[in-house]
This record gives C-alpha cells, sequence and structure tokens, in this order.
C-alpha cells in the first residue's frame, strides 16, 4: 500500500487483497490485524506527510483504525468524541471499541468530531505511547481472539495540530473515499482466504 516514493513496495490494494487472502488460509486474526493496517495505511498515503508515510513502507509502523465508539450505535462515521484546540495544541477526549492491534499498534488513524468547522468528523494520526490513552485488553471475545481487538480511551490526549489527516470536518469523506473501498475488499479477501482451504475453493 505505500509508494514506491517513500521506499514502499507500491503494490496497491490489488497487491494487499492477495497478501491478506493468502495470510487468512493460515490464520484469521493475523489478516485482520493486516486488514485494518492497510486501510490506515490508506489514509497516511493519502494525506500524511512523506516522513510519516515512510515509517510503513520500511515495516517500522503497525496501523490501525480507530473509529467505533461507545455510545455510536455502530455509527463509525459518525465519532462521539470531541477535539479541542488548547494553548496551539488539540485535546482529544474518546472512548473507543473494538480497535485491532489495540496494545500493539505504532499509532491510531483516529475519529473526533470537528474543532472548528461544520461537519460529521475529522481524522488524526494519535501515537499509541501519548500521555492519556489508555487500552483496555485484552480482547477475550469468541473468534479472531488473535487480533488484538480492544477499546482504547483517550482522557486530554494531547496532539499538535499537524496530526490531522486531511482537513477539519472532512473525515466523513475520508472515511467513505479512502478507508471503506479498502475495508470492503481486504474483509472480503480475509474471508476467501478463511473459507477456501477448507471447501477446496
Amino acid at each position: 500500500m505505500s509508494s514506491t516514493d517513500v521506499g514502499g513496495l507500491g503494490l496497491g490494494l490489488r497487491g494487499a487483497e492477495t497478501i491478506v487472502r493468502r495470510v487468512a488460509e493460515e490464520c484469521g486474526s493475523t489478516a485482520m490485524v493486516l486488514c485494518m493496517h492497510y486501510c490506515g495505511v490508506a489514509v497516511l498515503e493519502a494525506y500524511a506527510p512523506s516522513d510519516v508515510r515512510a515509517a510503513p513502507a520500511a515495516g517500522s509502523h503497525l496501523s490501525t483504525l480507530a473509529f467505533s465508539e461507545a455510545g455510536s450505535r455502530s455509527h463509525f462515521w459518525a465519532p462521539q468524541s470531541t477535539a479541542a484546540v488548547q494553548n496551539g495544541d488539540v485535546v482529544l477526549n474518546a472512548r473507543k471499541s473494538w480497535v485491532t492491534s489495540a496494545s500493539h499498534a505504532a499509532a491510531y488513524v483516529w475519529s473526533s468530531r470537528p474543532f472548528g468547522t461544520e461537519g460529521i468528523s475529522t481524522i488524526w494520526l494519535v501515537p499509541a505511547g501519548a500521555a492519556g490513552l489508555a487500552v483496555q485488553g485484552p480482547f477475550e471475545g469468541l473468534g479472531l481472539r488473535g487480533n488484538d481487538s480492544c477499546a482504547v480511551s483517550a482522557n486530554d490526549v494531547r496532539v499538535r495540530r499537524s496530526a490531522m489527516l486531511g482537513a477539519d470536518g472532512k473525515g466523513f469523506d475520508i472515511m467513505m473515499g479512502v478507508v471503506l473501498p479498502v475495508f470492503n475488499i481486504l474483509t472480503a479477501a480475509c474471508s476467501v482466504g478463511l473459507y477456501s482451504p477448507r471447501f477446496g475453493m
């Protein structure tokens, strides 16, 4: 998913689909980790500066999405979490749910309400080690237990305004135009890989 200009292979969505499908034949959890990583990298490729994009290209950054939230009734595109400008930084507060690779990701592609304009959401890159973040794990649910899908809370987490991916209030457009196509294709690839060996497909 990372382009060649930052050191990636530049295989795009077709390459990612092939990899996820093949990995899913061995382990569905690992395939889902890859799926969410590739979704995150797609956003970084579209909106992050080259030094940020170079980290996943080098294999030193595991990405993931932090969109779903407690209280949003599964409407991942309409976050309840907040962002507020304070002393030049942005302060995030949220209760995220079902974050794949929650305790292993290097950073989260994170959604919040806009802080200074109209719109449904805004997208951020939030380092996993930021003060005020807490992972409520481990994941003990049935199925795909190895994907470390846990809740993540943010209590006055500070990020720089430069951590914003895209424009304030344009998160919905990023979710629908960048993330959803990648997510749909890669989760389908995961399903095909999971069941192909069992049914001789």
